[in-house]
């Protein structure tokens, strides 16, 4: 009897024929259906192709199941992934605007982006928090402590009232040395 046979590496399928007897056609197409709802879920949330790959080279087969459980983590697991995708991908999810996760992913990419659009390796603590302030305006969001875990993680760099994304931080550092 022929019949075929699936494996899954990343989000790749390989079908092979073999020949035995009491082959499991339905293991093939459940394993060949999940695979594509992983390829539907990502692209429907705006994640495409060249991103999907991206995601397999960081996660492997395990790539939705890590989105799923904390769709920020790609903004610095992943090249190639920004707040925006990452929010958009975890509303879809479920996931509440008031959830840490989220606002801490949203307090750095903030500073980031504030330090690119003033031309700056910096930004000042008042104009984050102001702006910080303004993003999650109705939703439960301290400030004070969200910018203590950034700190605490180091994926901001406090020097007196100047707020440094840690890559625009070692940067300065690097030049000054």
């Amino acid at each position: 009897e022929l019949f075929f046979h699936a494996e899954a590496d990343a989000d790749v399928v390989v079908v092979r024929q073999h020949r035995r007897h009491g082959a499991d056609r339905l293991q093939v197409a459940l394993l060949c259906h999940r695979l594509h709802n992983r390829h539907q879920f990502l692209n429907i949330h705006g994640i495409g192709t060249r991103n999907m790959i991206r995601l397999s080279h960081a996660y492997g087969k395990e790539a939705l199941d890590k989105i799923q459980e904390n769709p920020y983590r790609v903004i610095d697991e992943v090249d190639g992934f920004g707040f925006a995708t990452a929010d958009k991908i975890a509303m879809a999810l479920g996931f509440s605007s008031d959830d840490p996760r989220r606002l801490y992913a949203l307090l750095v990419a903030l500073a980031m982006n504030l330090c690119v659009a003033g031309g700056d390796s910096y930004v000042l603590r008042q104009r984050l928090q102001e702006r910080y302030e303004k993003e999650t305006a109705g939703v439960e969001g301290n400030f004070d402590a969200m910018l203590e875990e950034a700190l605490e993680k180091r994926s901001l760099v406090q020097e007196e009232d100047r707020i440094y994304p840690v890559t625009q931080y070692d940067a300065e550092q690097f030049i000054a040395s």
